[in-house]
């Protein structure tokens, strides 16, 4: 039986990879092997270890996962050791997608990139022609991701978001009152690494303060950090009066507004016709050395701006992150003119993401190209 490894450095790539994973497995008889999170780890035989939120971004908020990444590559190349591998999939590794390549290729183990890094939006073509060198195929699911790579001179494959295949585009509720003094409903989503939650929600929850009482407030993060983050939580509660809960579930679509650090959440939150406010910033170290000695230059950080290739959704970045500013951004959304702009623009925007099913196109390119024999009845993966 042959088998694969797959790597995923995200938590909404270890759901993907999950998705594809079980799709392929339904259709050919694969050994998975694993280095992702706990959705992955369900349709594999052998987990090598965890890698969802050892990433960070930035130089600073990195030194921390540096070790375990580092350990983790030492596993692999152990395991490689002693164990063939028949073909790699990487899914969306930010900054340590080479690290783990550069061990793949000392095996001779052939390589497909589903979901590249960032390279795309920071326009970094050194390390672009680096991925295309060792990866046989590259499968992209935003379409200036595909576009960028075939400028350089790669032949990329365009299948679409996966999220499309688990959330339907919803129709959107139009608030019945307008104004900051009405009753709304605002979700929080600070990210899910901790060093993310720790810098990005403290501001959101200090905004709670210029905002009316009668809002109510849903902070979602993974489940895992909810035993540090509720007593960040009280605090709020007891300094500003305002009713704030907190969740680890989905976005619902009975959120008015929601604030959202950038990532595949903010998709997630568009496919629900819920107006949002993208949020980031780096530690003051991390943003001196990106800024003044690496001079990068980001034109936008949310994701849904990037993909569009202008600014359509409003952002709030590093020092311009503000609890003062926050509250206005949220309320200019919560103004019926400016609401009819964005939801208007919403149905453009999704068919920028591809189109229904996803994960079966991505499964059948990935069979095509490396075809096995179909599943036996009495071999499945556990």
């Amino acid at each position: 039986m042959p088998r694969w490894l797959a790597i995923a450095g995200e938590r909404s790539s270890d759901q993907m990879a999950s998705a594809i994973m079980q799709h392929i497995s339904q259709h050919a008889d694969v050994s998975w092997v694993v280095l992702g999170g706990s959705h992955m780890a369900q349709h594999a035989t052998t987990c090598l270890g965890v890698t969802v939120d050892v990433s960070s971004v930035g130089i600073i908020e990195s030194l921390t996962g540096r070790r375990r990444l580092t350990q983790l590559c030492h596993q692999l190349d152990a395991y490689l050791s002693t164990h063939s591998l028949d073909r790699a999939i990487i899914f969306d590794f930010p900054h340590y997608h080479r690290l783990f390549a550069k061990v793949l290729q000392r095996h001779h183990v052939p390589i497909d990139t589903v979901i590249t890094p960032h390279f795309w939006m920071w326009n970094d073509r050194k390390r672009g022609q680096e991925l295309i060198q060792y990866s046989q195929r590259i499968i992209t699911i935003f379409k200036r991701e595909y576009e960028w790579y075939q400028s350089l001179g790669a032949t990329p494959i365009f299948v679409g978001h996966p999220l499309l295949d688990r959330i339907e585009p919803a129709v959107p509720r139009r608030p019945t009152q307008w104004g900051d003094m009405a009753p709304h409903s605002i979700g929080i989503f600070p990210g899910s690494r901790p060093n993310e939650i720790k810098r990005l929600l403290p501001t959101c929850l200090r905004m709670l303060t210029r905002l009316s009482p009668h809002w109510h407030t849903h902070v979602m993060v993974p489940i895992e950090h909810h035993s540090w983050v509720q007593p960040m939580i009280d605090q709020a509660q007891i300094a500003g009066g305002a009713s704030v809960s907190l969740h680890h579930a989905s976005p619902s679509t009975s959120l008015d507004v929601a604030v959202v650090a950038t990532g595949t959440m903010s998709l997630e939150l568009i496919l629900n016709r819920i107006p949002i406010v993208v949020i980031g910033a780096l530690h003051p170290v991390s943003y001196w050395i990106a800024t003044r000695i690496l001079r990068l230059s980001l034109p936008f950080i949310g994701l849904p701006n990037l993909i569009l290739g202008h600014r359509w959704v409003t952002e709030l970045a590093q020092f311009d992150l503000t609890p003062s500013h926050l509250a206005d951004a949220l309320c200019h959304l919560l103004t019926p003119l400016e609401w009819d702009r964005i939801q208007a623009a919403y149905p453009s925007f999704i068919s920028y993401l591809g189109q229904a099913p996803v994960v079966s196109q991505m499964s059948q390119v990935i069979l095509e190209a490396f075809p096995v024999t179909g599943p036996s009845e009495s071999d499945h993966d556990t």
